[in-house]
């Protein structure tokens, strides 16, 4: 971060050397890498109180952030009651394992 900050503060001058037009690159990079993260951070927080809103238990299991859980959610979908077991929610993701076969 410390490097991000220090780029997003260089001033290139006139841009008429390969170090001048390297730092304007640097710094226009660098400043779009802040405000970016800014916008993640900004929906991630989101993401975490609408998924603590709709399932508070989920969003208190452990090891469970709130990009899982919104995952979960949405495999769910609007019918629940289609998962059964937790292997037919594994099924429905595409985690389950394979049975080996002998053919």
């Amino acid at each position: 971060m410390a490097l991000i900050h220090r780029c997003a503060a260089l001033r290139p001058g006139q841009v008429t050397t390969i170090i001048a037009s390297t730092k304007h690159t640097l710094r226009s990079i660098a400043r779009r890498w802040e405000v970016l993260d800014a916008e993640i951070s900004g929906h991630e927080k989101l993401l975490a109180e609408l998924t603590a809103q709709i399932a508070p238990d989920l969003a208190k299991a452990f090891a469970v952030g709130p990009d899982t859980a919104a995952e979960m959610l949405i495999v769910a979908g609007d019918n629940p009651e289609r998962i059964r077991s937790e292997a037919a929610f594994a099924r429905l993701c595409g985690v389950a394992p394979i049975p080996a076969s002998s053919g």
